[in-house]
C-alpha cells in the first residue's frame, strides 16, 4: 500500500523539522540519527543510510547509528554490509555479550560457521546465562562432528533453561548423538526438582498479563 496523504504530510513536517535542526547546528548528530531512524521506520532505507552516514561522519563511534545502519542494510537486502556494521558494534563494545550473540546469529544465518562459533563462544564467556547460545553452539559442533562439545553445550542449555520446547529439543539431540531414548537422557542429567519448580513459576509469571496494564 502507498503512503496516505496524512502520512505524507506528517513525513514532510518531520523531515522539515529535523532538517531545520541540522541547519541550526543544534544537536546535528542526533538530528541526522533521528532522521535516519524516521526514514528506516518508513522503509526508505536508502535515505536512512544517507542520514546515518552523516551522523557517523560526526562521530564514527556512535553505536546506535551503526546498529541502525545494520538494520537498514539488512532490510534492503545487503547482508554483507549489514554484518560489517555489526562487526563495528562489537569492536566498539567488545564486552557486550548481547552484541556478540547477535553477531554469531548473523554469521550462522550466512553459513559462516567458524566465525559464528567464535562469536558465540565469546558471548557465553562474557555471560554464561545465554542458554540459547549454548544450544546454537551444540548445533554447530554437531554439524562439525564434534560430538563431545555438542553434548556439553546442549547440557549447558538444559541446565540453564530447565524447561521449554528448546530444552526438549536439546534432550532429543543428546539422545540422537548417544543413541539412547530421551527419557534416559533426562535420568542421566537429573535436574534438581527445586530448579524445575523455579523454572515453572518463572514461566507462569511471564505468561500472566500485567494486572495494572490498561485493557
Amino acid at each position: 500500500a502507498g503512503i496516505g496523504q496524512s502520512d505524507e504530510a506528517h513525513m514532510e513536517e518531520t523531515v522539515k523539522r529535523l532538517q531545520e535542526t541540522q541547519q541550526s547546528g543544534l544537536g546535528k548528530l542526533k538530528a541526522h540519527y533521528d532522521l535516519g531512524m524516521y526514514y528506516s521506520r518508513k522503509k526508505l532505507y536508502d535515505k536512512a543510510i544517507v542520514e546515518l552516514t552523516e551522523a557517523l561522519k560526526i562521530d564514527n563511534k556512535f553505536i546506535p547509528a551503526h546498529k541502525a545502519m545494520d538494520f537498514a542494510y539488512d532490510s534492503k537486502g545487503d547482508p554483507n554490509k549489514a554484518v560489517r556494521e555489526f562487526e563495528v558494534v562489537v569492536q566498539l563494545d567488545p564486552k557486550s555479550a548481547k552484541a556478540l550473540n547477535e553477531l554469531g546469529l548473523y554469521y550462522d544465518k550466512r553459513k559462516m560457521f567458524k566465525k559464528a562459533i567464535e562469536a558465540y563462544r565469546k558471548a557465553v564467556e562474557l555471560d554464561s546465562s545465554y542458554s540459547n547460545t549454548h544450544f546454537m553452539l551444540g548445533q554447530l559442533y554437531g554439524m562439525k562432528g564434534n560430538k563431545e562439545k555438542a553434548l556439553q553445550e546442549y547440557e549447558k542449555h538444559i541446565r540453564i533453561h530447565v524447561i521449554g520446547p528448546m530444552v526438549e529439543e536439546a534432550y532429543d539431540r543428546i539422545a540422537d548423538i548417544q543413541g539412547i531414548p530421551s527419557d534416559q537422557v533426562k535420568q542421566m542429567i537429573q535436574i534438581p526438582p527445586e530448579d524445575i519448580e523455579w523454572a515453572r513459576s518463572k514461566q507462569e509469571q511471564n505468561a500472566v498479563p500485567d494486572a495494572a496494564a490498561p485493557a
